[in-house]
């Protein structure tokens, strides 16, 4: 194996693995787990109330949770052709297959059938409970595309996009400081 120098140089290789192949990865879960601040970060995120987030994204929200659990397990796809309702993409993969490394480790999915927006931000954690090779999926917030990605004209300034990440960075290691963050 080679060894890698840099970002670049790992977001080569990823993106050369993800080109080659048009596959659905796995990943076997305990029972998913809400942030406790998730209600709070993503009414400041999406610019509503906390009931709105509640009355609009709660039925949607609820049913993506209960089919992962169900069925023991997430569905990762990495090109847009895989895309299904249920399924996250890892979020360091753009439209295009190449990768931003800043998002390495955050994987958003469509809260809602056939909406771009607003986006489910989860990471995983090793399920500290059990030997098996479970992941936890944290469900930290809710976002828009540009708030995540940028804006249109913004996706490929580097200056604006390390901004975004360093933000939403602070929001899931540091939750409950999320006034001051935000």
């Amino acid at each position: 194996m080679k060894s890698l120098q840099s970002f670049k140089d790992l977001a080569k290789e990823l993106g050369t693995d993800i080109k080659k192949h048009k596959t659905i990865e796995i990943i076997n879960i305990s029972k998913p787990e809400i942030d406790e601040f998730f209600y709070e970060i993503s009414a400041i995120l999406l610019d509503k109330s906390i009931d709105d987030i509640k009355n609009e994204y709660i039925y949607d929200l609820a049913t993506l949770i209960n089919t992962w659990q169900v069925q023991g397990f997430i569905e990762i796809y990495h090109q847009d052709s895989d895309a299904k309702h249920g399924r996250i993409k890892p979020s360091h993969i753009n439209a295009k297959g190449n990768i931003t490394p800043l998002y390495i480790g955050l994987y958003h999915a469509r809260v809602q059938y056939n909406q771009n927006d607003p986006l489910l931000i989860i990471t995983f954690e090793p399920d500290a409970d059990t030997d098996e090779a479970k992941q936890t999926p944290i469900i930290r917030f809710l976002i828009d595309h540009n708030n995540m990605f940028g804006h249109f004209s913004e996706k490929y300034q580097q200056q604006v996009l390390h901004k975004i990440h360093q933000t939403i960075n602070k929001l899931i290691n540091s939750p409950q400081d999320y006034q001051d963050i935000l």
